[in-house]
């Protein structure tokens, strides 16, 4: 089975722990190949009722990556909590990246928020 079809996204969410997350990686942000990230996106979106997509560097593609967050439970709000991270000795992640790969998704594909939902469209 595919990893990328709305049948696997129903698969995983039967198994999920209620309040549980899905984190996938969607393909690149390059605007020749957009149109994959934004298809996972939509499968994502018929078996989850909050879908949040952003973006990251990857330095060993070279490019900008996406990636998405599903879950039936609204978690758009949440920021990483600053004190938690000071003893985790993290070597990729701060906080502070949290916005800064929110706004990557928004730069590259745009972004409105409805009630915490994402929607998504192409630019």
């Amino acid at each position: 089975m595919n990893s990328f079809t709305k049948e696997f996204y129903s698969l995983c969410k039967k198994i999920l722990r209620d309040g549980g997350i899905l984190a996938v990686q969607g393909g690149s942000l390059d605007p020749h190949y957009m149109q994959y990230y934004l298809q996972v996106m939509r499968n994502l979106k018929e078996s989850f009722k909050y879908v949040a997509p952003y973006g990251h560097f990857i330095f060993s593609f070279m490019s900008v990556w996406g990636f998405m967050i599903a879950s039936d439970t609204d978690y758009s709000t949440n920021k990483p909590d600053e004190k938690k991270f000071e003893n985790l000795k993290l070597r990729f992640f701060e906080p502070f990246l949290y916005d800064v790969m929110r706004a990557q998704i928004e730069h590259y594909i745009g972004k409105e928020f409805d009630n915490g939902k994402t929607s998504i469209q192409q630019t």
